[in-house]
């Protein structure tokens, strides 16, 4: 049976004792029935884990640190989603399960068409609940490095800021069938050599002409760095689009 694990917000060192932070204490003492003497595995997001014993003093839960272990139990590939905002309370299924997948960031995207509409001090508070949302996933699946949600931005704004080797864009006109991209694509590259991949999703109504227009123009100036991919016949809601492209990309180029 595996040891119930928790993120620890703050970096670990093995032999010392960390007090834990009430949110964990409470889920440790009264929603999983821990006691003095359990065993527990904590992580801080910088790789590895640790395994340390917990125990109460006068009421206050601490953690004995122990054996590290380095392993973070992700794809080899780095695979990111550019997720244009979905309504509702979407974007918090979007990144636990993307984040299950393994998927390395969600980049939130302001399209035209996004109906949900963020700023301010609401807006820090939905980026801060979407990346608690990522942690506790990370706590749940396994992994070490927790998905990381970056900060909002228009579409201008992350073509020009991104680093990722390949962009594609999810768009169900005019694309070229992802499976058959792909192959050609682990073909032409090095086997040593694994390209960073973002998945660009459109909200609800999908992408606008100008959005459009924006990835013309970008593949006018990067000819390698982007390419416009369909699904078959099929067009996926926003939510879905993008688990469905990761897992494909990590079937077919074999990451995981």
């Amino acid at each position: 049976m595996s040891l119930p694990r928790f993120f620890y917000p703050s970096p670990l060192i093995a032999d010392e004792v960390v007090e834990l932070p009430r949110e964990i204490a409470n889920h440790a003492g009264r929603s999983l029935r821990l006691r003095d003497g359990d065993r527990i595995v904590l992580f801080s997001g910088w790789g590895g884990e640790f395994e340390a014993e917990l125990f109460f003093d006068n009421g206050i839960a601490k953690a004995r640190i122990e054996t590290f272990y380095a392993s973070n139990r992700l794809p080899h590939g780095n695979i990111g989603i550019a997720q244009a905002l979905p309504s509702g309370d979407k974007m918090d299924w979007i990144i636990e399960k993307n984040s299950e997948l393994g998927v390395t960031a969600i980049h939130p995207i302001k399209a035209e068409r996004s109906i949900l509409q963020l700023s301010g001090n609401r807006l820090q508070k939905r980026l801060q609940r979407w990346q608690a949302i990522a942690n506790s996933s990370a706590e749940q699946c396994g992994r070490n490095l927790p998905l990381k949600v970056t900060d909002l931005s228009s579409l201008k704004q992350f073509l020009a800021q991104h680093h990722y080797d390949l962009l594609l864009v999810c768009h169900h006109e005019n694309g070229t069938k992802l499976s058959d991209f792909l192959n050609h694509y682990r073909r032409s590259i090095k086997t040593d050599s694994l390209p960073t991949i973002c998945l660009l999703i459109g909200p609800e109504g999908g992408w606008s002409d100008n959005e459009l227009d924006l990835f013309a123009g970008y593949v006018n100036d990067h000819p390698t760095k982007l390419q416009r991919v369909i699904w078959g016949d099929r067009v996926f809601r926003t939510e879905t689009a993008g688990l469905a492209l990761a897992s494909a990309c990590l079937a077919i180029l074999d990451w995981n």
